[in-house]
């Protein structure tokens, strides 16, 4: 394939010493390559105190650039974390607030003998989709002169809807537009902008019951993971193709990894590093609707996606080298939200979280605070550490004046460009909202040193607000709401600001202002 050549050559322009691309004025404005990872937690990097998986390029990367210790997701899950990414906004305002899929099917028309996951599969209808007025990160900085592309997974709208990709900025698309189809690693199509283009693997299903005897270890069932090309080697492709093609202009790059989502499969070489290095339990999955395939070694699986995908960082990181704009492109990594216990992770063997509490679909530190990592070699100081509290939504107006110009559309976040240059006129929120539209439903505010957690705020929308001293209690083991009650009223008079009415009745908590 095309992109393979490119990496190939690029790879040989670095050996050679010869990155002869003539680079671009300085002075022009910066490329932006925006990479997210899926499922990431707080510690799975080296750079965040990770010990057992490797991670050598993104803990270069902190080290060239600016690590920040207090950042958050959008959201605890996959959509409304995207949304609020893409749209600058939080999870009381974004468009999208939940996964709820399109495309449902009724269970009494399920073909016999297959599963209802199955049925959903086959119709690609994804989530529900961003509405037409939707500014998006890419229509932002397409109308400053960027040229925009995304590689990767979207979860914002399906093709032949509003929020397809290619009609929300991005003039270029390759990738997965419904998150089912990227829970397996080997998908047998993909999207390249409006249509359907076949890969090298075959169709299989990543949600499968095991079929067999679970302690039969060489049994087939624990090789379910199909195919030759891997997902994220694909997109590292891709990535690197785009770079090449826009390298005259300046570009946006929106690079949304799959990876370390479960279903746990990766490329054979990529496990091969971490056989045997880790003592194993089976993860066996017996439902065909729910939970992945299963897996005979899932730690040392769940290790290799994570180093696989720190390896195709590093690809991508390397284009940009050989090609002469690593001065010119401001680069930023982190990830959707915390890690998962999906598919057989094990988010205490690997130390997933560090400190925090909870994990994915949580509330507390553990689901939504978030590795970021920023380099903009001459702009941001190497080596640097930030304990500056921003969000998902703060990237919106911050590639805004990165692009040119302050963000004049409608934002929650605070651009911290500031933090970035060294500037200590750094504004600060006065506070950060989150809601979670699941499990009951459950608010979250973080106020400075203070964070707030409403739980079952759908049964009763003035539940008990649990409140943490993140500044003593980073792990949100103590709840000392008695000994603060003023906090306590503050925290909740934002939650009663925030929860506003959606379009989607399920995605606001009792009678919600508009």
């Amino acid at each position: 394939m095309r992109a393979g050549l490119i990496l190939a050559g690029l790879a040989c322009l670095l050996a050679a010493g010869q990155a002869s691309a003539e680079p671009r004025d300085a002075r022009r404005t910066p490329n932006i390559l925006l990479i997210l990872a899926d499922d990431l937690g707080y510690g799975h990097l080296g750079s965040y105190g990770q010990k057992k998986i490797r991670t050598p390029n993104l803990d270069r990367l902190a080290a060239q650039g600016m690590r920040f210790t207090s950042f958050y997701a959008g959201s605890s899950v996959c959509a409304p974390s995207r949304s609020s990414l893409m749209e600058g906004l939080d999870t009381g305002s974004t468009t999208i607030r939940g996964n709820t899929i399109m495309g449902i099917v009724d269970p009494s028309g399920i073909e016999a003998g297959r599963s209802r996951f199955a049925q959903l599969y086959k119709q690609d209808a994804g989530q529900h989709p961003l509405p037409a007025h939707a500014v998006t990160l890419a229509e932002m900085l397409r109308a400053r002169g960027y040229r925009t592309g995304m590689a990767g997974k979207w979860d914002l709208g399906a093709f032949g809807t509003s929020g397809a990709p290619n009609a929300q900025g991005f003039d270029w698309f390759y990738g997965l537009t419904d998150q089912r189809r990227a829970h397996t690693h080997y998908p047998s199509e993909v999207w390249r902008d409006g249509r359907r283009e076949k890969t090298e693997n075959p169709y299989a299903l990543p949600h499968r019951a095991f079929r067999g005897d679970p302690s039969d270890l060489d049994s087939p069932e624990y090789d379910a993971a199909p195919g030759t090309q891997w997902f994220g080697d694909l997109l590292a492709e891709e990535a690197a193709d785009f770079i090449e093609r826009h390298r005259a202009t300046p570009f946006f790059l929106y690079l949304s990894l799959t990876a370390p989502h479960a279903a746990l499969q990766a490329p054979p070489k990529a496990i091969a590093e971490y056989a045997g290095r880790f003592p194993e339990t089976p993860y066996v999955n017996h439902s065909d609707n729910n939970g992945y395939v299963s897996r005979r070694n899932p730690r040392a699986l769940q290790a290799a996606m994570i180093t696989r995908m720190d390896v195709n960082i590093g690809r991508v990181l390397d284009a940009l080298d050989a090609l002469g704009l690593t001065r010119e492109t401001v680069v930023l990594f982190t990830s959707d939200n915390g890690p998962s216990g999906a598919g057989g992770q094990d988010i205490d063997f690997f130390d997933s979280n560090g400190p925090l509490r909870g994990a994915k679909r949580d509330l507390y530190e553990g689901g939504i605070r978030v590795p970021l990592i920023v380099r903009w070699p001459g702009v941001v100081a190497e080596g640097a550490v930030s304990e500056h509290a921003a969000a998902a939504w703060d990237i919106m107006p911050t590639l805004a004046e990165i692009g040119g110009r302050p963000y004049a559309g409608r934002t929650d976040g605070i651009s911290f460009l500031p933090t970035l240059t060294g500037n200590a006129s750094q504004p600060a929120h006065e506070s950060l909202y989150w809601a979670f539209y699941g499990r009951g439903g459950k608010q979250a505010v973080r106020l400075g040193r203070w964070k707030g957690i409403r739980l079952g705020a759908y049964a009763n929308p003035a539940a008990p607000i649990a409140l943490y001293d993140l500044d003593e209690d980073l792990g949100e083991s103590r709840d000392v709401s008695a000994l603060h009650p003023e906090t306590v009223s503050r925290i909740s008079q934002v939650m009663a600001q925030k929860n506003r009415t959606s379009w989607n009745p399920e995605w606001s908590f009792g009678d919600a202002p508009k």
